[in-house]
């Protein structure tokens, strides 16, 4: 995955863009219930953050792929 990360850098040091490192997160999709693995992420030295929500274009979408995070948060 680290590789893969340095590949998507390149791709954007070459197409002049950039990441903002503090924004960046990612999230592990699955139905099944899993154990809590530690995943070394890093992104410009920094360690990448695991969630299990985002919120993305004003919906919530969780590590299940499930709507009960969007509908709590539509609530509120």
């Amino acid at each position: 995955m680290n590789n893969e990360i340095l590949n998507l850098t390149e791709w954007f040091r070459a197409n002049k863009r950039s990441l903002n490192v503090s924004k960046t997160i990612y999230m592990v999709f699955t139905y099944h219930k899993q154990q809590d693995t530690n995943i070394d992420l890093q992104l410009s030295n920094s360690n990448i953050q695991r969630t299990k929500c985002a919120k993305f274009l004003g919906s919530c979408i969780d590590d299940k792929l499930k709507w009960d995070g969007h509908i709590n948060m539509m609530k509120n």
